[in-house]
């Protein structure tokens, strides 16, 4: 996969689906992990992957399966813009790795199995 093309939400459930849903998910940069789905604050209407290097209760993306279901009812979903209004998230939507109150410019451009791991593989877009 090209490094520097972004990966929509379908391209990702895609890339996810054909991994192990017991396996560990984590993002290319510390010992990150996904934390959640959300309007991204860039753009309302495209997706962000939050993350987190401690796990908070009731919130745990661990595994590939936890984070394909979040990922999954994304796609069809609405959710809340950082400063209001309702946005409905596709297949074709864009993905980003932002937290809730962050315009982070970091895409997801890959999907890796890395020593029993899953590691989303990030491109610093702008």
């Amino acid at each position: 996969m090209d490094s520097m093309k972004q990966m929509n939400l379908g391209e990702l459930i895609d890339a996810l689906a054909g991994e192990d849903g017991t396996d560990s998910v984590y993002f290319d940069f510390a010992y990150f992990r996904p934390d959640g789905v959300h309007s991204w604050r860039g753009i309302y209407s495209e997706l962000a992957i939050g993350y987190t290097s401690e796990l908070k209760p009731g919130r745990e993306i661990v595994t590939v399966g936890e984070l394909l279901a979040v990922l999954r009812a994304a796609d069809g979903g609405v959710f809340d813009g950082y400063k209001g209004g309702e946005y409905t998230m596709w297949r074709d939507t864009a993905v980003w790795v932002s937290n809730h109150d962050e315009a982070a410019t970091t895409a997801i451009v890959g999907v890796e199995q890395l020593a029993g791991s899953v590691v989303l593989r990030t491109w610093q877009v702008r």
